[in-house]
């Protein structure tokens, strides 16, 4: 499987190199602290009401819909296909059910927004998030966010680390 590591300085990054790792290409994530949250725009706020009471914590069972929209907007931007496949993914689901979530966004019974969460501790990361055309239309993604942020602060979360939120 792909490892994803996040590290806080060079004393890391000098033990992989030195130990034959090699480092493919560096992210920048953004993280929200859960306890001083910023406000969302007018914009946003909208889009959350829109999808008010339709987001949903998904069955692992969704997860191949989920992970064809995915697939179809990571080719459709960047031209890449997610880091996981889809029998990792669910591997992962299987093994752990309870540290990984699968949250989406519906219209008309279809998939257009849903982000993948790992939860580590007191912190979550969306390891995917994705948004179809119909999806970025209405604002999908803002409500399966505030969805989350929403259940991370009911279960006392304290960081949640994301990438790519528009």
């Amino acid at each position: 499987f792909p490892v994803t590591i996040c590290w806080f300085d060079a004393i890391e990054e000098y033990f992989l190199r030195d130990n034959n790792f090699q480092i493919d290409e560096y992210e920048l994530n953004s993280i929200i602290y859960l306890e001083n949250a910023p406000k969302y725009s007018e914009r946003k706020r909208r889009n959350i009401k829109k999808f008010h009471g339709s987001i949903n914590l998904e069955h692992p069972k969704a997860l191949p819909e989920f992970y064809k929209c995915l697939s179809q907007v990571l080719e459709a931007r960047y031209n890449v296909q997610p880091t996981h496949t889809l029998e990792n993914l669910i591997y992962l689901f299987d093994s752990f059910s309870e540290n990984i979530s699968l949250v989406s966004a519906r219209i008309n019974d279809m998939i257009v927004a849903g982000a993948v969460i790992f939860k580590s501790g007191r912190t979550w990361n969306t390891q995917y998030l994705a948004s179809n055309s119909i999806g970025r239309e209405f604002g999908a993604l803002d409500a399966v966010i505030d969805s989350i942020i929403t259940e991370a602060k009911g279960q006392s979360i304290k960081m949640l680390i994301y990438r790519d939120w528009e």
